[in-house]
């Protein structure tokens, strides 16, 4: 079995409940039909000792490219970064 994803957005706040996570925005490619943009709020986790605490490093609206697999948490879905390459600021 694979388990990978590769993904492009925008890093955000930190969750307060959960410090280890942090949310990465991710827009899609489509429109709803008032023709607005639908933007997915991704969880991210970094338990990779690679990467140790790097997404925690990382400004508000940072645009990354992140690598990674999709774990569980606390039943809830994640993605648990394995690499990650900074892009640049969104503004």
């Amino acid at each position: 079995m694979l388990n990978s994803i590769c993904l492009v957005g925008s890093l955000v706040e930190i969750d307060n409940k959960e410090p280890r996570i942090r949310y990465l925005l991710v827009e899609r490619v489509y429109t709803n039909f008032a023709d607005n943009l639908i933007i997915d709020k991704i969880p991210l986790c970094n338990w990779n000792k690679e990467v140790k605490g790097e997404i925690f490093t990382f400004k508000n609206n940072s645009l990354v490219a992140v690598r990674g697999r999709i774990e569980t948490l606390n039943n809830n879905v994640v993605i648990v970064v394995e690499t990650i390459t900074y892009l640049g600021l969104k503004y």
